[in-house]
């Protein structure tokens, strides 16, 4: 009687250390940089220890890779549509002060050539247009440059980013389908114990 009682403590006990060590076997999802388990983002301590033994190999660094990958796409992409959306607004200042100079220097070549007769008031007229028309320039290529520098970006930007989220979602798909009904006893979550993963 007396080892009954001892064997039904020893696991009353060890029910209790298993119940503070549990590990829900819930679905894992990515969730930008980091991993969400059944809608509850982990920690950094629970996400290095579930990424350190996916099927026996440690995933931590190459997590830490493709979020790297992916944290620098995102900025690129960002960044390279802004500067596209910035260099076409330029250029289309750019293009908008060319026309408005163009009119103003043949308005104004106009009047003041009309004091000399028609003929200077055509080749004043003529060239006010033509100066006007150059006032814009600098501003089109800026625009331009400006465009084409996001364009760059957006080009480089848009790879890193999906390859670092494929990478990512690679990982998290491995991890679940890694996980499985399991008992150890070993790192747990809230320290060192019996473990139960279903």
């Amino acid at each position: 009687m007396r080892r009954l009682f001892f064997i039904t403590l020893f696991l009353l006990a060890a029910a209790a250390a298993a119940s503070a060590q549990f590990a829900d076997g819930g679905t894992l999802k990515r969730a930008g940089g980091k991993i969400k388990l059944d809608g509850r983002k982990l920690t950094a301590e629970e996400q290095a220890l579930l990424l350190s033994d996916i099927g026996g190999i440690d995933y931590n660094d190459a997590w830490n890779r493709a979020a790297s990958r992916r944290r620098v796409g995102n900025t690129l992409t960002i960044a390279g549509s802004s500067a596209i959306v910035l260099g076409t607004a330029t250029t289309v200042v750019g293009a908008l002060t060319s026309a408005i100079g163009a009119v103003a220097g043949a308005t104004g070549g106009a009047l003041v050539g009309s004091i000399g007769g028609e003929e200077a008031a055509k080749d004043l007229a003529n060239e006010g247009a033509e100066a006007g028309a150059k006032a814009g320039d600098p501003i089109i290529a800026a625009g331009v440059i400006t465009a084409g520098v996001g364009i760059a970006a957006l080009a480089t930007g848009i790879p890193l980013l999906v390859g670092g989220c494929k990478r990512l979602n690679h990982i998290v798909a491995g991890a679940n389908q890694a996980r499985g009904s399991e008992l150890s006893l070993g790192p747990a979550p809230g320290g060192f114990g019996l473990t139960y993963r279903f």
